[in-house]
């Protein structure tokens, strides 16, 4: 029947507003009083420590409850770390939001969660928990572009591959006999950037050696597969 408490933080974009420590932008945060149980969030900015802003002013702590950004990047990202002392089960993070024309979203162990859709969520732990504003494809888009080996291989009568996408665009997956000639489409649209899985169902041709064909922009990848039936 102890006192319990909870605590909040602070992220905006704003023009003219820089990504570095600005002092009165950013806010550190300050300790939890003397209570039983009680929930504590904060931006670990450790990267800043030693650094100054514009006007000298020197990072004291890693530890801020507000951090500005700047609007001229695509995305922007913030790790919110935090512990929950004392708590047993789930705890509700809810928010408010001034309206804005990007998309925002929370992931919570890699759950997104639109936050112009909810104002709230239960969450365990603050083990993985950030918030994304910007195109969410575009942070969770690989680094690169790669086709996987098909699985399995040989096959009978369906094997898949795994697209990982690097940019968002028009993608193009063809099946070609040892004629050359087209015998499946897989993908003739456009896609965002992310991970794909493609599965080919082999029912209707013969067995043989065949070609999958992946085309995405400037970059091209080439696979023989083997049907055995």
């Amino acid at each position: 029947d102890g006192v319990s408490g909870g605590d909040f933080i602070q992220i905006g974009l704003k023009d003219g507003a820089s990504n570095a420590f600005v002092y009165g932008e950013d806010e550190y945060d300050h300790p939890n009083p003397g209570i039983d149980s009680y929930i504590d969030l904060y931006f670990d900015k450790n990267d800043w420590i030693g650094s100054t802003d514009y006007r000298g002013i020197m990072v004291e702590s890693p530890y801020f409850s507000s951090d500005m950004r700047s609007m001229l990047d695509d995305v922007q990202v913030w790790d919110i770390k935090g512990s929950l002392n004392n708590i047993l089960g789930e705890v509700e993070l809810s928010w408010t939001m001034d309206s804005i024309d990007r998309d925002v979203h929370l992931l919570v162990s890699g759950e997104a969660f639109n936050m112009s859709e909810v104002s709230s969520v239960m969450v365990s732990s603050m083990d993985d928990v950030m918030i994304i504003v910007g195109d969410l494809n575009t942070y969770l888009a690989p680094s690169d572009f790669a086709l996987s080996t098909a699985y399995p291989n040989p096959f009978n009568p369906s094997t898949s591959l795994d697209l990982s996408l690097n940019e968002s665009g028009h993608v193009n997956i063809y099946v070609y006999n040892v004629l050359g000639q087209i015998v499946s489409t897989l993908a003739n649209s456009y896609m965002d950037a992310g991970y794909h899985t493609f599965t080919w169902n082999a029912d209707n041709v013969p067995s043989g050696m065949y070609l999958v064909r992946v085309e995405a922009g400037s970059n091209v990848e080439t696979q023989k597969i083997m049907l055995l039936k």
